[in-house]
């Protein structure tokens, strides 16, 4: 059974890009670990959505929703 302060990571994802969205037009994107970027960008990134351009790479999910307030102090990321 899942621990009622978890939060899923797609879950996660999809708070940070809307709070991203609606205050600096930007989005987080993962890639797959056979992407040929993966290592360069590592599983999360950052993109502006107007310029398309790389803002942050190898980026911490759990830290950056922490950052902008959409993960509650009682929740974390589910393993």
């Amino acid at each position: 059974m899942n621990d009622p302060h978890t939060v899923s990571e797609g879950a996660l994802l999809r708070r940070i890009n809307r709070r991203l969205q609606r205050t600096v037009f930007q989005r987080v994107l993962k890639l797959r670990e056979d992407s040929r970027a993966y290592f360069d960008l590592g599983r999360f990134y950052v993109i502006d959505c107007s310029s398309r351009f790389l803002v942050d790479s190898h980026v911490d999910l759990e830290e950056l929703a922490r950052e902008l307030g959409v993960l509650r102090p009682s929740e974390r990321l589910a393993a």
